[in-house]
């Protein structure tokens, strides 16, 4: 791998586990599935330095203390 798609390569991966940290920080949880990517570009026909995809991380769905009384309030 050539050092400037390393470079963005490990740029990627740090983005990534900020964004994990700062899940986890906020008292979320992740679910007991895999993450899955969307891969934005065609390989064959983007250079691999310019690549780019969505990783998405299975975050367990809950209730702020707020949003659950609305909901009982509403129901």
């Amino acid at each position: 791998m050539k050092d400037q798609t390393r470079h963005r390569y490990m740029q990627g991966i740090d983005r990534a586990v900020a964004l994990l940290q700062r899940a986890v920080d906020s008292g979320s949880e992740l679910r007991d599935l895999r993450l899955f990517h969307h891969y934005l570009d065609d390989p064959e026909q983007t250079p691999e330095a310019l690549l780019r995809t969505d990783i998405y991380l299975p975050l367990a769905w809950r209730l702020s203390r707020w949003a659950a009384a609305w909901w009982l309030a509403a129901a």
